[in-house]
């Protein structure tokens, strides 16, 4: 898998385009990240402890996932 890096990616909304796997740990390299929206889709388990140190996330939306 492809590391990135995107600090200055302030929000990243993918809703209703019918992912399917897991939420992706390297969602935590965009650390400028403040909105994060992935649902609805059909991501599976549970969000990443490592997107805690995502410090300037305020609003992450998770809903209707699997």
């Amino acid at each position: 898998m492809r590391r990135f890096s995107l600090p200055q990616l302030q929000k990243l909304g993918i809703a209703l385009n019918q992912f399917t796997g897991i939420i992706p740990e390297t969602l935590s390299n965009i650390s400028g990240l403040e909105l994060l929206d992935l649902g609805p889709n059909y991501l599976a388990g549970q969000a990443p402890d490592n997107l805690g140190v995502l410090k300037d996330l305020q609003w992450l939306n998770l809903q209707n996932n699997i």
